[in-house]
């Protein structure tokens, strides 16, 4: 019963990304959601208590699939090639990544005027900014480089501006940015990192 509720939720939370997407989080609705589904809002407060209660289930399903993602990498043996992969894979290359990502601007939009979803935000931040800074540490490591800590978390950070960036732009402009182009655009970041590190030389 319990993985059968789990199941449900989860096809719940697919529902209200597709609603999100289109419509926002404060324009998206419990009936909205209920009619993709094709069931009664009742249904859903089966499930979840309130369209907060569910929201927040969506943005723990999405922060907990960037995080498997980040995590997934053996930091231990970590290539350049693998490093872009992982970036890559991040951006909003396909239509279910670009739902993704129109989900994800429409929290952070609404985390601007919501106290308690930007807490949450900053939560998801700090952890993605934590894995990424141990990747960006194991890339050192392998070249015998050890540079401050300060130094890795800042190119920890402007990799994950640089991913913020061009994932809006890409869902703004899906033609302009298509797969092809944000991979262009992410092998030219990589590269400027490596030269300001010397890391192409090792």
């Amino acid at each position: 019963m319990a993985e059968k509720r789990e199941a449900r939720k989860r096809e719940v939370a697919q529902a209200a990304l597709r609603v999100i997407a289109r419509e926002g989080v404060e324009g998206a609705s419990l009936r909205g959601i209920a009619a993709v589904l094709g069931c009664t809002t009742g249904s859903l407060t089966h499930y979840f208590r309130d369209k907060d209660d569910l929201i927040n289930f969506v943005l723990d399903e999405l922060t907990t699939s960037l995080t498997e993602s980040l995590s997934s990498i053996d930091v231990a043996a970590i290539s350049d090639d693998a490093l872009q992969t992982l970036i890559q894979s991040m951006l909003p290359h396909d239509a279910e990544m670009r739902q993704w990502w129109a989900v994800w601007i429409a929290f952070t939009a609404s985390s601007l005027s919501d106290s308690a979803m930007r807490a949450r935000q900053a939560q998801r931040d700090s952890v993605v900014l934590a894995k990424m800074t141990d990747i960006i540490g194991a890339v050192f490591a392998q070249r015998g480089l050890r540079p401050p800590r300060e130094e890795i978390v800042a190119e920890a950070e402007l990799l994950l501006c640089f991913v913020d960036g061009l994932g809006l732009h890409a869902v703004e402009a899906p033609r302009r940015f298509s797969a092809e182009r944000q991979a262009r655009l992410l092998a030219m970041h990589l590269d400027g990192l490596a030269r300001r590190w010397g890391l192409e030389s090792a």
